[in-house]
C-alpha cells in the first residue's frame, strides 16, 4: 500500500523545519557577507563576464559553469541575494532528502 507524498505529519515536519530554520538563519542574513571562493567568482564575473565564468569554470566541471553563469546573470555580485537563494536551495534540499 502507497502512502501519500504529502501527508499531514510530513508537511507538519517540514514546516517546523522551514519555522526554525528561518527563526536561526535567515535572520542572520543581513549580516552575512562573501566568505571563502565567494570573492573569487565575484571578481570573476565582474572582470570575465558571463562567457569568461562559463570558460573559466567548464573545464574540469562542466555543471558549475553552466550554474554558475545561470545563476550570476540572475543575481549578480548581490551578496544578500546569492545568501537568500542559498536558504532557498537548503530548504529545497532537506525537503528532497526527507523520508516520506
Amino acid at each position: 500500500m502507497n502512502k501519500p507524498v504529502l501527508n499531514r505529519e510530513s508537511l507538519l515536519a517540514y514546516g517546523l523545519v522551514t519555522v526554525f530554520a528561518a527563526l536561526t538563519y535567515a535572520v542572520l542574513i543581513p549580516r552575512f557577507g562573501y566568505y571563502w571562493d565567494d570573492w573569487f567568482f565575484g571578481w570573476l564575473w565582474h572582470s570575465a563576464g558571463a562567457h569568461g565564468m562559463y570558460e573559466n569554470l567548464s573545464g574540469e566541471r562542466p555543471a558549475t559553469g553552466i550554474l554558475f553563469t545561470m545563476s550570476f546573470s540572475i543575481f549578480g555580485n548581490h551578496i544578500l541575494l546569492w545568501h537568500i537563494y542559498s536558504f532557498l536551495l537548503r530548504l529545497a534540499g532537506g525537503r528532497t532528502s526527507q523520508r516520506c
